[in-house]
């Protein structure tokens, strides 16, 4: 006889917010009785718009699962104005009606509303803040979002902005972090998840929380494993839970290193004009979230079809537009993608995009991370004692007592400095092999392995040639248009 395995030949969609080729959901919780609280979700697809209240959804053929069991959405009083969903849903697939919002109107007023409320270091930040709040309701398109620094002294406005923030962006959340209260929060809003005082990060006690931060900025990263005890049935599964998201961090000092290159840095200057409360303009800003999900609703398809195509051009160094002069590769071509996507949608001009890359570029440079003397001598060291050898078996004990310690910053206990080349060894992944004996861990190093880190952290600083000035767009034979 002849077996067959039946599977589920559909889509599951999250229910805050999915973005699809051809689809869009964005969903609310809210009070449809007085008693009585339930899911609507709003479908944009090329079938119109409309509202949806079941967990099944079947459109053009293809089958949907809303995963709504155990992700609750947003209040819709706290996100978006019901006349204003009952308005849309009245006007949008009526093309005498509806006015689609104008993007570049949308960009400028988010702008103009930022300056009321911040001074900005510089002016091409302006433009990447207003780039990166209208990104974070675009978010499930990009493989990648960009983490957001606000680094200033104390009493330079960062609560002011990230208040502001709180205001603007997608589903946002403000609060201090803990590993299981921010994975549930973003899991199941899918928002924009903001931290003060995020210089706490970097204490030991939050490992955990700073590595799956440290993922969270890609797609495929910042999963969290965690068991789940069904009471009714008796049953226990693993279930995973997506920190992927927008997060901004305020900060006087640095974030953490492993954060820092995930980062775009935004600094604040301290003005003597006394701002207003964001809270103070809550109405205007509640206006500037309907016309960012207006835009959203009427311009998810082809901004998800322009960051599929953008991707592809730019691994060919194939420049489709200004911007694309500057080549980036890597983390930085990931972190920039969607602000220059964002920017075009909304008909900024080619010369302020590129300056504005210029700007995220040049403060990128800042939050790479370099490596300190201290390790660059664990390193070095670690060199000297393979000598001809082609590996060599050390352990940090070992390698902490031939170290030099004439700076004061390294004079510490030697229970100390064991542990900081224990955490050198591990951030380098400088050995090849670990070993246990009853005298504690050694590892083994290989010659190759280690001269090739030596030579891609420190010798290039140290021989580093100077930047090849920019190219000239019109000159550029790879050029296909702006």
């Amino acid at each position: 006889m002849t077996q067959k395995l039946d599977t589920f030949d559909g889509t599951i969609l999250h229910p805050s917010l999915d973005i699809r080729e051809n689809l869009l959901l964005l969903g609310f919780s809210y009070r449809s009785q007085e008693n009585k609280s339930e899911n609507v979700f709003l479908i944009a697809s090329k079938n119109g718009l409309f509202l949806h209240h079941e967990e099944m959804l079947e459109l053009n053929g293809k089958h949907y699962i809303i995963d709504a069991t155990k992700k609750k959405p947003a209040r819709l009083d706290d996100r978006w104005d019901p006349s204003e969903i009952n308005d849309l849903l009245e006007k949008f697939n009526d093309p005498i009606k509806y006015i689609a919002p104008n993007p570049k109107d949308v960009f400028e007023s988010i702008e103009s509303l930022i300056r009321r409320f911040v001074a900005l270091q510089d002016e091409n930040d302006y433009a990447l803040l207003s780039a990166w709040i209208i990104a974070t309701y675009f978010s499930p398109i990009f493989t990648a979002f960009p983490f957001l620094h606000i680094k200033a002294p104390k009493r330079s406005g960062k609560s002011q902005c990230l208040n502001l923030l709180l205001l603007l962006c997608f589903n946002a959340v403000k609060a201090r972090p803990t590993m299981a209260a921010m994975c549930d929060t973003v899991d199941a809003l899918r928002g924009t998840y903001l931290i003060d005082q995020a210089d706490s990060l970097a204490k030991n006690d939050k490992d955990e929380l700073l590595e799956l931060l440290t993922d969270s900025y890609k797609k495929t990263g910042g999963k969290r494993r965690v068991v789940s005890i069904d009471k009714k049935r008796g049953g226990r599964e693993v279930i995973e839970i997506d920190a992927y998201g927008p997060k901004a961090f305020a900060s006087v000092k640095e974030v953490h290193e492993d954060l820092r290159d995930r980062c775009i840095i935004i600094p604040l200057i301290r003005s003597r004009e006394n701002f207003l409360d964001p809270y103070d303009s809550y109405d205007e800003c509640k206006k500037l979230r309907n016309e960012i999900y207006r835009l959203l609703i009427g311009s998810f398809d082809l901004t998800f079809n322009t960051y599929s195509i953008q991707k592809i051009a730019l691994k060919n160094n194939i420049h489709t537009t200004l911007a694309d002069t500057i080549e980036v590769a890597g983390r930085e071509l990931e972190l920039w993608l969607p602000i220059q996507i964002i920017m075009g949608l909304c008909k900024v001009e080619s010369d302020k995009i590129l300056a504005v890359k210029k700007r995220f570029l040049s403060q990128y440079g800042f939050s790479e991370y370099e490596p300190n003397e201290f390790e660059q001598s664990i390193i070095e060291c670690i060199i000297t004692e393979l000598g001809k050898k082609e590996s060599i078996i050390l352990s940090p004990k070992e390698i902490a007592s031939k170290l030099d310690y004439t700076e004061q910053e390294y004079e510490q206990k030697p229970s100390q400095q064991t542990v900081r080349v224990g955490r050198t060894i591990k951030k380098f992944n400088l050995a090849s092999e670990k070993k246990r004996s009853n005298k504690g861990n050694s590892y083994v190093f290989e010659k190759k392995k280690v001269l090739e880190i030596h030579k891609s952290y420190f010798l290039r600083q140290e021989n580093s040639t100077p930047p090849t000035p920019d190219p000239i767009f019109v000159d550029n034979p790879k050029t296909v248009g702006v």
